[in-house]
């Protein structure tokens, strides 16, 4: 999974239609951070700022940004209409919910397209009723230890779960495997890396900015 968009230029967390295009031909599923600006608009970011705070703000940050354009729920309409075979992960900084319905309600075939991270057990349901089919649950924000997640890991099904570099060189993903759930790291970076994880602690993908 292209981790942020994948890297640009050297760049890493771009989240943009440039390392979008940039990479389209690597890879199938790109992550993308988001948020909703505070008049209730998707857009791709990693941190807040204060661009964030209406649609039209953004937009005018993005104009003005010349090294690489973020992307908004309109430009990333246009990009997934144009590579039809791409599909997004997404990674809600905040209002995650909130942030899903918003996708359900403005993109076509948004069950097809996108494969929603939820960063709790409880969302899992919610996340279903609004539609969406392919499910990762994602573990960087849930503090439960490994016993947790196999006890709720079986109630679910899941496109995959995605953990941490401390999370992965645990127990975990050997477990997982017994019980046919596939397992993401993030983030790697180089082939090296990519092996041990696969080989020695059973991961059986990545999140990736590039590989070296």
């Amino acid at each position: 999974i292209a981790h942020a968009g994948g890297g640009y230029n050297n760049l890493t967390y771009t989240n943009s239609i440039d390392t979008l295009n940039h990479n389209k031909d690597k890879y199938n599923l790109f992550e993308l951070d988001f948020f909703l600006t505070n008049d209730g608009k998707l857009v791709c970011a990693h941190d807040w700022s204060d661009h964030l705070k209406t649609i039209s703000k953004f937009e005018a940050y993005v104009k003005k940004k010349k090294d690489f354009k973020p992307c908004t729920y309109k430009s990333l309409q246009k990009w997934l209409t144009k590579n039809p075979k791409k599909r997004i992960v997404t990674d809600f900084k905040s209002n995650n919910l909130s942030g899903l319905k918003f996708i359900a309600m403005n993109f076509e075939n948004f069950e097809e397209k996108f494969i929603p991270q939820i960063y709790t057990p409880s969302e899992y349901k919610k996340v279903r009723n609004i539609g969406f089919k392919d499910i990762i649950w994602t573990l960087y924000r849930y503090e439960k230890n490994n016993i947790k997640v196999i006890k709720f890991a079986k109630k679910m099904n899941l496109y995959a779960i995605t953990m941490p570099k401390i999370r992965a060189q645990s127990e975990l993903p050997a477990l997982l495997k017994e019980n046919r759930i596939k397992t993401y790291v993030h983030t790697i970076n180089s082939m090296k890396e990519y092996f041990i994880y696969k080989d020695y602690f059973k991961i059986d993908q990545i999140y990736s900015d590039w590989i070296n």
